[in-house]
């Protein structure tokens, strides 16, 4: 299955909410004052609107980890709970960078932990690193096709759905390093036809974030294009 979904700064969401389509998910960006003890009920309440709305809230995301702070761990994972979103995606800085404490959290939580990769991570230590993670059955892993991995995603995939105990992967897609919207075109299809087809193969849930500058056009136009893409490769398996 594919999901498509797209990537909302939080203190945006009000003003570009009337540019995402009705069937698009959201992964709402977090700041760290978002998750900051005072600022729960606020963060809360934005979030409430949106779903009050209709719209699925499916990851909340932290890009800013400067402290590992047990207090601040338990303050994401009860707005990733009360919204009842799948994951916290977490980008990690280092290949051997532990991730916050949050996977101590989650034993008992439907919330899974979502790391991105670093840039510079090398596959085969970066496996080694996941199987070492005492709960890594709470872990998925995230992908940004513009970033590290483009023409390396068949290894990666492979390498990395050989880890006993490691749940579904999400991928995310999005920006390249000048902050430029990539089009789903040329080699963009090449990569997103590559991933997708790897996946689905693995019988992976695929979770499609867009990240890029929003207008609802070009949102249509790739959603419809990726449905297009895993139309054709599922007749094909």
């Amino acid at each position: 299955m594919v999901r498509i979904g797209v990537r909302v700064p939080l203190r945006e969401l009000k003003r570009l909410l009337v540019e995402i389509p009705e069937n698009f998910s959201l992964d709402v960006l977090l700041e760290p004052k978002d998750y900051s003890l005072e600022s729960i009920p606020h963060t809360l309440e934005q979030l409430d609107e949106i779903a009050e709305m209709g719209t699925e809230v499916v990851s909340l995301s932290i890009e800013d980890w400067r402290r590992h702070d047990p207090s601040i761990c338990e303050n994401v994972i009860f707005l990733a709970e009360s919204m009842d979103v799948e994951y916290i995606v977490f980008k990690l800085r280092d290949p051997v960078e532990a991730p916050p404490p949050l996977l101590d959290f989650l034993v008992g939580s439907s919330v899974k932990l979502s790391l991105v990769p670093p840039r510079t991570a090398d596959i085969i230590d970066f496996k080694k690193f996941l199987s070492r993670l005492e709960y890594r059955q709470f872990v998925t892993i995230a992908y940004d096709i513009f970033e590290r991995y483009t023409g390396q995603t068949k290894d990666l995939v492979e390498e990395i759905s050989n880890i006993s105990g490691l749940l579904s992967i999400v991928y995310l897609a999005g920006m390249d390093k000048a902050r430029r919207r990539i089009c789903l075109s040329s080699k963009g299809i090449i990569d997103v036809w590559e991933v997708i087809s790897n996946l689905v193969a693995l019988r992976e849930d695929v979770l499609l974030v867009l990240n890029y500058g929003i207008d609802r056009a070009s949102l249509m136009r790739d959603y419809n294009m990726i449905k297009q893409i895993y139309t054709s490769i599922v007749e094909k398996l």
